[in-house]
């Protein structure tokens, strides 16, 4: 995200000058069918902690970043980015109150579970300790829990990596 507001303010400031028929302007470059305005909307809904940004933002956000990142490293950044325990958290809320709708979930919050909203701090919690206490105030309010699964070993991550290769 930093790099495509560089790369962004950079374009700008290249844009300000009467060189425009030097040089075609370097963001287009990178990604020929995202207008810049749309990028700068779509990173700024990305920096902010909303779950608002639409489908759409997120397309070009993608398009740019699949263009201006390598591979293999975009796909597992956005793959880490999505499974943070916020995000997870959020997700989880929506879904319980979508099935369960006569339950009151006023006390399944992050304050009242980790004494926090603090992102970094909920982010940092380890997967099975954070799922544990979610699923502990879960189980409090008669709700389904989380199943805890264990982290695959790196010898399982391997046979994992090659399969996808192989497809």
């Amino acid at each position: 995200v930093m790099r495509a507001r560089v790369q962004l303010r950079q374009d700008e400031a290249s844009s300000d000058d009467d060189s425009d028929d030097e040089d075609q302007d370097s963001f287009q470059a990178i990604a020929p069918d995202a207008e810049a305005e749309d990028v700068e909307e779509a990173l700024q809904n990305a920096e902010s902690e909303e779950l608002a940004v639409s489908a759409s933002e997120l397309a070009v956000l993608e398009r740019y970043l699949a263009e201006a990142v390598r591979e293999d490293i975009f796909i597992p950044g956005l793959r880490d980015a999505c499974n943070t325990n916020m995000s997870s958290f959020e997700h989880m809320l929506l879904a319980l109150r979508r099935h369960h709708p006569d339950k009151d979930l006023s006390t399944l919050t992050l304050l009242a579970i980790f004494d926090t909203e603090d992102p970094s701090i909920i982010n940092a919690i380890p997967r099975d300790t954070y799922l544990g206490r979610v699923n502990d105030r879960k189980r409090a309010l008669d709700l389904p829990l989380t199943p805890i699964t264990p982290k695959p070993s790196k010898s399982e991550l391997a046979e994992l990596r090659a399969a996808e290769d192989a497809t």
